[in-house]
């Protein structure tokens, strides 16, 4: 290849690059206006997660962080049983659990694992600034959002590790606006049909519609809203378990 033809292709791979960031930015920028606009209506209470899972089968984590009036209120972190064990012939063994905790008050933070108990707005300030940061050859950048328009991804990884590359920026697995953990200020959750649900579904949606159905799971009758949810919960605990098992 010729030198003319060189610099070339550099140009066009550089104006490339250049105008992937901006849509970038500009995706960003507009689903921080999304953010906003949520975080107004439910009063700056939500939850997030963010789940980390290893190319070995059956090792990961989860945490997720509380807010309340826009303040980190508390964090839930909870791991996978660990990798795979070769068991020898005899009595059956039982596998090791994981180590889950949860943290708040004066304890918020103190545990090593896990996400940093952050805001989304400090989230999003930190996307802001990876956007900023110019890629090096052996790095690769991701940004995801989700279907409200929300951030999930926005983060580098070095291209030459093969097998669990540190992700510097912002993974989020999930976000649920609203006062999604009403169980953090000692309200247990039940269902129409007076069964209580589990601690870390949160707080069912407080708009439903007005149909009557019967709902899955045993917790009797409700809102085709309240169906809804009741059955991602029970998916997201059937996926989870069968991750961990």
């Amino acid at each position: 290849m010729k030198r003319s033809q060189f610099c070339l292709t550099c140009l066009v791979l550089l104006m490339c690059v250049s105008r992937g960031m901006a849509d970038d930015q500009e995706k960003l920028q507009a689903s921080l206006k999304i953010w906003h606009q949520l975080r107004k209506k439910s009063d700056g209470d939500y939850s997030y997660t963010v789940r980390w899972t290893s190319f070995v089968p059956g090792v990961g984590h989860e945490t997720q962080i509380i807010v309340r009036d826009n303040k980190v209120v508390e964090r839930r972190f909870r791991t996978s049983g660990g990798p795979p064990v070769v068991v020898k012939p005899g009595p059956p063994v039982t596998p090791p659990k994981g180590k889950n905790w949860s943290e708040k008050g004066k304890s918020l933070g103190t545990h090593k694992a896990g996400a940093p108990p952050k805001t989304l707005d400090q989230l999003y300030s930190e996307a802001f600034q990876n956007l900023k940061q110019e890629l090096q050859p052996h790095e690769r950048r991701y940004v995801r959002f989700d279907k409200q328009g929300l951030l999930l991804s926005c983060f580098t990884v070095d291209t030459r590790i093969a097998d669990d590359a540190p992700a510097k920026g912002v993974k989020i697995t999930g976000i649920r606006p609203g006062a999604a953990e009403e169980q953090t200020a000692g309200k247990v959750n039940k269902s129409p049909g007076g069964k209580a649900y589990p601690a870390h579904w949160g707080a069912p949606p407080r708009r439903q519609t007005r149909d009557l159905r019967p709902l899955p799971g045993g917790y009797g009758r409700g809102s085709s809203t309240l169906g809804r949810w009741i059955q991602t919960n029970l998916d997201r605990d059937a996926s989870t378990k069968k991750k961990t098992d």
